[in-house]
């Protein structure tokens, strides 16, 4: 098999494990669900940290992952992940065992996060990775589309274990897609540093430590965000289930053009130098809303939302690779990490802050955290990109 070949063989099996994966509508809708259900504001920034918890203990599994091929572990590690959370839906009874079910799910899903990045790094060359990361993800968000707008209608009518329960096992095969990609296999892998010394390693690097610090803001700002707008929709706007919905359909179909958009530049360019813009546009997501006088007009908010959170994904991986070359494994873990801290402790800020002060000022706090962000990113000059097989663009044409 030629290396255009095996290319094209590893594209197709992430596009197949990707619309697959994407009929797994429960992050969509679960801090919705929590609050419906009862839950305050802590049980549902609890939901939103899920996530940055399972970023915090990532390097610990990852030092462990390090020994084995990163297709298999993904494998592995969806499939489980898939599991898990089958088992906390059927013990959950109230809204804060669903908050812990996805919590579990979240841990285990993310313990692979740095054999994702080596694994992106084998299997797709430097000129075409962002555009071949870009239509994996534009084809999965446009089987989200449906499948969110879907399971919104299902939400509203039948048991929210029964729904939930069914969309994990319906995605329950995408992983095993990856067992079957093809690469070179690094015979002379550099171990991981463990996970005590794996920060200290990570920051001598000048380009990196300056990175993790302007993300950081960003990261905190956009956190923060994301607690206070399912909120809002609730107690402000009052938006169905439905609209919640559509409203993510709407996401869903601007991130596809987002993806087009971005993966482009940075095949071409520097991944860390499009933050800044990214970071800026970011701006008009607290700004929508604070600013909406009725829940439809969150539609503008998704819009942004969407272009915004595509190159936030693709950049999580593809500044690794940038930044760390053939070490991109470890600094995600550190990046990991530092994302997770951050991450966890934005959502109780900001139910704080929503509880004291009101959604408003809330959003101010994001506005201001962004905006640093996007100030300190400029400037950072990393290193030459890696070596990497050359394919022609051709490779990912059909």
């Amino acid at each position: 098999m030629s290396d255009q070949q095996r290319v094209r063989f590893n594209f197709r099996l992430d596009l197949a494990c990707g619309a697959l994966g994407a009929t797994f509508f429960a992050g969509s809708f679960m801090p919705v669900l929590v609050r419906r259900m009862g839950g305050s504001e802590l049980e549902v920034a609890l939901i939103l940290a899920s996530g940055p918890i399972g970023h915090i203990i990532a390097p610990l599994p990852g030092y462990l992952y390090n020994r084995f091929a990163p297709a298999k572990v993904l494998a592995s590690v969806g499939v489980a992940a898939r599991l898990v959370f089958v088992a906390g839906l059927l013990l959950a009874t109230s809204a804060v065992s669903l908050s812990l079910a996805w919590v579990a799910f979240n841990i285990v899903a993310l313990s692979a996060i740095a054999s994702s990045t080596v694994l992106v790094q084998r299997i797709y060359p430097d000129e075409q990775r962002g555009q071949a990361m870009a239509r994996v993800r534009m084809f999965a968000n446009l089987v989200g589309m449906g499948s969110v707008i879907v399971g919104g209608a299902l939400l509203e009518i039948a048991d929210v274990r029964a729904v939930l329960g069914a969309s994990a096992l319906i995605s329950f095969g995408a992983p095993l897609f990856l067992i079957f990609m093809r690469y070179e296999i690094d015979r002379e892998r550099r171990p991981m540093p463990s996970p005590i010394r794996l920060g200290s390693v990570a920051l001598q690097d000048t380009a990196f430590r300056r990175y993790l610090i302007a993300t950081t803001f960003i990261g905190f700002g956009n956190a923060m965000g994301g607690t206070a707008y399912p909120i809002m929709l609730v107690d402000k706007f009052d938006a169905p289930t439905l609209l919640v919905g559509i409203i993510a359909a709407v996401q869903s179909a601007a991130t596809i053009g987002g993806y087009h958009f971005w993966g482009r530049r940075i095949d071409t360019g520097s991944t860390v130098a499009l933050l800044r813009g990214n970071a800026l546009l970011m701006l008009l997501l607290p700004l929508t809303y604070l600013l909406a006088p009725s829940a439809p007009y969150l539609l503008i908010g998704s819009i942004i939302a969407g272009v915004t959170n595509a190159m936030a994904d693709l950049a999580f991986f593809t500044s690794m690779i940038e930044l760390a070359g053939s070490r991109a494994g470890h600094y995600m873990a550190a990046q990991s990490f530092v994302l997770g801290v951050r991450a966890t402790l934005a959502p109780f800020v900001a139910s704080a802050l929503l509880i004291t002060v009101g959604a408003p000022i809330t959003l101010v706090a994001v506005i201001v955290c962004i905006a640093c962000g996007a100030f300190l990113i400029r400037g950072i000059r990393p290193a030459a990109r890696t070596e990497a097989l050359r394919v022609p663009a051709e490779a990912f044409a059909d």
